[in-house]
């Protein structure tokens, strides 16, 4: 039998091998190789290339087989003999020593599975539309970018089955003490993760994963509503808020560039949202009220339905139209001067022919310019509501057509599409008039 096999130098040393023998055993000469015997089976298999463990034994017909049980020292003498017993009780017990391994190599594979691999795999899932989402929006998808290479970035390298739920807190409260919304969508996002590494088999179906242990991820982080948008409602403090807002010296000690800024005085005089505001596309406004016959003369802003909140799934979402003041108006032309050669009003500071300035950049300017717990851009939007009910008695459904809230039941939304522009072009006048009165009054007060 063994004229008949490929010519090799076996030298079989047969007896019980030590850690130093296996440590200082030598390679093999090229094209041969040489084993140490550790007796049942067990073996130190050398190479010209490397030293491994090979584990000898008969199948229950009488032939004989090997298995490899990994390379030396990263599988050390303990650890082959440890799977060399446990492979002699199996065979014992009449299992298939090959299967045995593979089940025992798919569980090592899946131990080392990371949170990074996982979390990479479910965006990429997402953005091909192979998860049970439908139609998401460039925005949710850019938000998974950003929660993946951004806010989880500590948590890549982690093994999945590793993770704590101490650990995960940790990143989503460490986002939510900047932007308490960006922090509940990272919790959520990270649970559709380790949803998806349960599915996928990286984690145990029996046993339950952080994100279960003590509940909802969201329930130890604070509630993204209303009450976390700080907002001032005193005439007297929006006055100093708008001679903030509308003072270059201090916005470029807080180190807020010219777009931003501009970007900040807009929102705070058509209230929209800070996501609508950064995304605006030249092509969506009219300032001279000539373009567009329906403006008669009236500059205009029309915010296409598919970028207003609910746009992509609202049944009855239309295109917003927001009247523009003539303090917004100056606004926008001197915004011209800088980005009116290019498609987007705000651009991105790195790419700002094919991008749009980052919505992050408006909260971010606000907390720099010191108004942090204080008021927040989302805020002005609240700030509006007050001093327009409660200064300038103008209707609550006026108040809330300029918000773009929807107003009524679903039935009454499903017929009733009037935005209320006529009455809404006053108001907006008038508030911005009276954001100048209590910004240029010496106390704030009108």
């Amino acid at each position: 039998m063994a004229a008949n096999r490929k010519p090799t130098r076996e030298n079989a040393v047969v007896g019980k091998l030590t850690a130093h023998a296996v440590e200082s055993a030598p390679l093999a000469p090229r094209g041969t190789t040489s084993r140490l015997s550790d007796g049942n089976g067990l073996f130190l298999l050398c190479t010209d290339a490397a030293k491994g463990w090979r584990f000898r034994y008969t199948k229950p017909g009488g032939k004989d087989a090997m298995l490899s049980l990994g390379v030396y020292p990263a599988v050390s003498l303990d650890d082959a003999r440890a799977k060399a017993v446990d492979y002699r009780k199996r065979l014992a017990q009449g299992e298939n020593l090959v299967e045995v391994k593979r089940a025992d190599q798919a569980e090592a594979d899946l131990a080392l599975a990371t949170f990074g691999q996982a979390a990479l795999e479910y965006n990429k899932r997402r953005a091909d539309g192979k998860t049970k989402e439908n139609d998401l929006s460039a925005k949710t998808l850019d938000r998974d970018r950003r929660n993946f290479e951004t806010y989880s970035a500590k948590l890549h390298k982690r093994p999945i089955s590793a993770i704590t739920r101490r650990e995960l807190l940790d990143v989503c409260e460490a986002t939510a003490n900047d932007t308490p919304d960006s922090g509940n969508r990272l919790a959520k996002w990270i649970t559709n993760v380790f949803a998806y590494a349960v599915d996928r088999g990286y984690l145990p179906e029996d046993k339950p994963v952080p994100t279960q242990r003590g509940g909802a991820l969201t329930g130890d982080l604070r509630k993204a509503s209303g009450e976390h948008h700080p907002a001032l409602t005193d005439p007297r403090q929006v006055g100093a808020l708008m001679r903030v807002l509308d003072s270059s010296d201090w916005l470029l000690t807080a180190g807020c560039t010219p777009s931003v800024a501009r970007a900040l005085q807009l929102l705070a005089r058509t209230v929209v949202r800070a996501n609508e505001l950064v995304g605006a596309q030249w092509s969506e406004f009219d300032l001279t009220g000539k373009s567009d016959p329906r403006n008669k003369g009236r500059p205009t802003w029309v915010v296409p339905r598919e970028r207003m909140k609910g746009g992509k799934r609202g049944k009855h979402v239309t295109d917003h139209a927001v009247p523009l003041s003539r303090q917004a108006v100056a606004i926008l032309e001197a915004q011209h001067a800088v980005s009116g050669h290019l498609k987007y009003v705000f651009p991105g500071f790195r790419s700002p022919s094919t991008r749009h300035m980052t919505p992050n950049a408006i909260p971010a300017a606000m907390v720099a310019l010191g108004f942090r717990d204080v008021q927040t851009a989302h805020g002005l939007r609240t700030t509006f509501a007050t001093l327009a009910r409660d200064v300038l008695k103008a209707q609550s459904e006026i108040i809330e057509r300029q918000l773009a809230h929807r107003v009524g039941s679903s039935v009454s939304q499903a017929y009733d599409q009037a935005t209320r522009l006529d009455q809404r072009r006053p108001l907006m006048q008038k508030y911005s008039d009276l954001l100048d009165t209590l910004r240029d009054a010496p106390t704030g007060r009108k």
